[in-house]
């Protein structure tokens, strides 16, 4: 009896998780969906200028294998190169002062292209402080757990407040 039981509580167990992993992220506080958009096969990011001139964008691979994140240069931007690779089911963090950058999605070890909506979510964190000297464009978190990250941002000296 207990057997049955305990086969009947792990199978709605079950169904409840691959429900919920189906379900999109909800962000965590202060972290907020905009900033960013999707086009053309491109991640874009534009943060709006009269929150932060400095802010950071928390990107999710929700994906079962790592991708590839690679700045698409343009003219006036021939001299930036950032390229990183998120673990499947991890988080990066990008911090820029940008007014605008445009990141393709790719396969790692693959030059395939994928549907970067399927597998990336991202929020512009909205209410942050950097210290002085600490601007830029930069991968402040290459990959690792959502709770990593955020530790890991403040101990960089970024301040995520809320």
């Amino acid at each position: 009896m207990n057997y049955i039981i305990h086969s009947i509580v792990t199978l709605a167990m079950l169904c409840l998780t691959q429900q919920a992993s189906s379900e999109p992220t909800k962000f965590f506080r202060g972290c907020d969906a905009i900033g960013s958009r999707f086009e053309d096969n491109l991640i874009v990011l534009n943060p709006d200028s009269s929150i932060s001139r400095q802010t950071v964008y928390f990107i999710h691979n929700k994906s079962h294998y790592p991708l590839n994140i690679v700045l698409m240069k343009d003219i006036k931007q021939p001299y930036l190169s950032y390229k990183n690779q998120i673990g499947s089911q991890q988080w990066g963090v990008f911090a820029t002062d940008e007014r605008s950058l445009n990141f393709a999605c790719q396969v790692a070890g693959k030059n395939s292209m994928v549907d970067r909506q399927q597998v990336i979510e991202l929020c512009q964190y909205v209410d942050i402080k950097f210290p002085q000297g600490n601007n830029g464009n930069y991968w402040a978190v290459t990959s690792s757990p959502l709770i990593t990250a955020r530790k890991e941002i403040v101990k960089q000296g970024i301040l995520l407040r809320w």
